[in-house]
């Protein structure tokens, strides 16, 4: 009886532990509705999702105006018609919010000016007050001119593009769309995207209205120039200058160039703002340079530090002059070309901070002495750097003079103390370790951190850096090879480079190939050239020549064993020799 009873009661506090559940979650889900009702489902989600992940809400898309105000007046210098951009945005944010003012089309903005006076600075700007992730944004999409937009394939790229769009447009109606290099787009590209410019309030069932698209072109550059000088002669001052003295001559230059070509954009007056960037005179770099040596916590730069400062118009990266250089002063050396292709695509990640480098670039040449490995180094670092060999940001050590063996560690201490002190001045360093067949072995450990992935090493960032190594080890397995492929009917241009061995943190390994006899005749004339002898006689080619000889042995007399190298002492003495015959 007494079980019964437990049983009993035990049944009862089950029934009543029911019912008082079933109330609970009949209250949680009245509750649950009341708190709907009465917050939105926007409110639900910013305190929720949106806390952790990047939406288009306020909080992630705050167009802060004054942010963008406060980043102009301190950190871009020598524009005045640039801070007219602050007025524009909110002007644009106004209309976001206030339905009032519905925006009736798409924010377009045209920068126009000469290279490095500022126009990707202005966007990124941009990005960085619209967007508390600035151009790391998802709502944030940055296109390049040739890169993206070539002529090849180009109906597929436009049928990208729109799609790309949409998607961004369609997630936050508040997205910003930055075309660079629009001097380098193929033409007509633009017109794919007019619809999205104009007046309409949906394409492809997506409001554009709230959008802001950015072009960036160099194109106008000269002629925003030349309409300065000419407000100068007028006794205008630069802070005086307006847009309505160069949004003319800008429409006009860019309606025949680039991609602006004949663009609809231009003719139908979709780009709302052109916006002109003065050349700069030398008190603005010199402020330019102040607000780079502070970036790097260097308050007081020294007057040699001055002199010449990590910046754009001294590490300009000119690919084109690498690419010139090459064609006209490296002969029978195919494979040299993509260096090129090589420091293009490094460039590009410098200077996109979508695509950051993730480690340095470490490129290691071999060849015999004498193929241009050397001269291929310092084309280079013409290239890059305005001083060439020259710059403070270009260093050269030399395998035995500066890495034997003697007083080991104190030198590979002194190599990262030097290394850390270059590269924290500028992280766009060359490094060039030459003759590294001398140097003494494990050397190169002591800078493994600097060539790897890291963020940071003793501090200083090395991702952007450059390190060149220069050797003649593998020179004789080269020349074989390349013999092998010659019996297979291989031609020399169409040789390819093995990978032969694993890439780990050298990322390019680059073959010169040994020269032949009308590659060393080549030479020779560009040596002649350099010292203003343009027509060598017979008499005088014939003994340039004689000093060289051809292997890799008796039977098989193809290659030059020195390549090059041995005119530039030769020639000059040469010239000297027979300096009266050519004065008659």
């Amino acid at each position: 009886m007494l079980f019964r009873n437990q049983y009993a009661v035990l049944i009862f506090v089950i029934c009543l532990l029911q019912c008082a559940l079933s109330e609970f979650i009949t209250l949680s889900i009245l509750g649950s509705a009341a708190v709907a009702s009465w917050y939105s489902w926007d409110t639900i989600k910013e305190n929720t999702y949106c806390r952790y992940r990047e939406c288009c809400t306020d909080q992630h898309v705050p167009f802060d105006i004054n942010k963008l105000k406060l980043s102009l007046s301190q950190r871009m210098f020598g524009q005045p018609l640039v801070d007219e951009l602050v007025n524009i945005l909110h002007a644009h944010k106004e209309a976001v919010h206030d339905e009032n003012k519905r925006n009736k089309k798409a924010l377009v903005i045209s920068l126009h000016g000469w290279p490095g006076v500022g126009k990707n600075y202005a966007a990124t700007m941009i990005a960085e007050a619209l967007y508390t992730k600035g151009m790391h944004s998802k709502y944030v999409k940055l296109f390049m001119g040739k890169k993206d937009f070539d002529c090849s394939n180009l109906q597929k790229k436009k049928e990208d593009l729109v799609a790309t769009l949409n998607s961004i447009v369609k997630n936050c109606p508040r997205s910003l769309i930055i075309f660079d290099e629009i001097h380098d787009m193929c033409p007509s590209v633009l017109d794919t995207i007019k619809p999205m410019l104009d007046h309409h309030h949906a394409v492809d069932g997506i409001d554009y209205r709230d959008s802001i698209f950015i072009f960036i072109s160099n194109i106008g550059g000269q002629e925003i120039a030349t309409k300065l000088l000419d407000l100068y002669a007028q006794g205008a001052k630069r802070g005086d200058v307006e847009f309505h003295d160069f949004e003319p001559i800008i429409r006009r230059t860019a309606y025949f160039q680039g991609g602006f070509e004949k663009a609809a954009a231009i003719a139908n007056h979709l780009i709302d703002h052109y916006v002109p960037f003065l050349p700069l005179e030398q008190h603005h770099v010199e402020m330019c340079a102040l607000a780079e040596f502070r970036s790097h916590s260097v308050y007081h730069p020294t007057k040699e530090m001055m002199a010449e400062c990590c910046t754009d118009q001294h590490v300009p990266f000119d690919i084109n002059k690498l690419k010139l250089s090459l064609s006209q002063r490296m002969f029978g050396q195919p494979l040299v070309d993509e260096l090129v292709n090589i420091l293009h695509a490094h460039k590009e990640a410098v200077h996109d901070e979508n695509k950051r480098n993730k480690k340095a670039l470490v490129i290691s040449l071999h060849g015999w002495p004498g193929v241009g490995k050397n001269y291929a180094a310092t084309m280079i670092a013409e290239a890059l750097y305005t001083k060439g060999m020259h710059s403070k940001y270009v260093k050269l050590f030399m395998g035995k003079k500066d890495f034997d063996c003697s007083n080991l560690q104190k030198k590979k201490e002194d190599l990262v103390a030097t290394l850390n002190s270059i590269v924290k001045n500028c992280p766009r360093s060359l490094i060039i370790f030459d003759e590294i067949h001398d140097m003494c072995p494990s050397v190169l450990d002591t800078i493994k951190p600097m060539l790897d992935h890291h963020h940071a090493v003793d501090g200083i960032d090395y991702r952007d850096s450059i390190f060149i190594f220069i050797s003649n080890i593998g020179g004789q397995e080269i020349a074989t090879k390349l013999l092998d492929l010659y019996a297979q009917g291989a031609k020399r241009g169409g040789f390819e480079k093995a990978a032969a061995i694993a890439n780990h943190l050298i990322d390019h390994y680059v073959p010169f190939l040994p020269l032949e006899q009308h590659h060393v005749e080549m030479c020779a004339l560009a040596e002649f050239r350099s010292h203003s002898v343009y027509h060598p006689t017979k008499e005088m080619m014939a003994e340039a020549l004689s000093v060289i000889t051809y292997g890799p042995n008796e039977d098989q007399p193809i290659f030059a064993n020195n390549g090059c190298k041995r005119f530039t002492r030769h020639i000059p003495y040469v010239i000297q020799k027979n300096k009266q015959k050519l004065e008659l």
